[in-house]
């Protein structure tokens, strides 16, 4: 009885060591797919904002703290109302205006870790 368990045990560690390998493999490659997607995003974003100061350049001086500001942004619907804002608009001015007026979308750190 006591040899036919342990042989039972041995046959399930030795199933459980291919399924553990396999499992580990998923998470890499998980976690590799999710920081690809991080670095793109981010790299969409930089994009964006850069070619808004850019727009933002054809009309006038944008200061550094305002360059700042649209560089630290990473919410893509935000950087988009920018955008347009910016193309709407004569003045550096009138965007700074403006922009302080457009609400900022913030998500939650609750949704950024678990919903997304």
């Amino acid at each position: 009885l006591i040899k036919e368990a342990i042989s039972k045990l041995k046959l399930i560690n030795l199933a459980a060591y291919p399924i553990a390998i396999y499992e580990a493999k998923l998470k890499s490659i998980r976690d590799r797919n999710a920081r690809d997607a991080y670095v793109r995003d981010d790299g969409i974003a930089t994009g964006k904002a850069q070619f808004i100061i850019e727009l933002l350049e054809v009309k006038g001086t944008v200061s550094p703290a305002l360059k700042e500001r649209i560089l630290q942004e990473k919410n893509s619907t935000n950087l988009s109302r920018w955008h347009k804002l910016a193309s709407q608009i004569d003045t550096i001015d009138q965007f700074e205006s403006e922009f302080e007026n457009i609400k900022v979308e913030r998500k939650s750190i609750i949704k950024d870790l678990f919903l997304d």
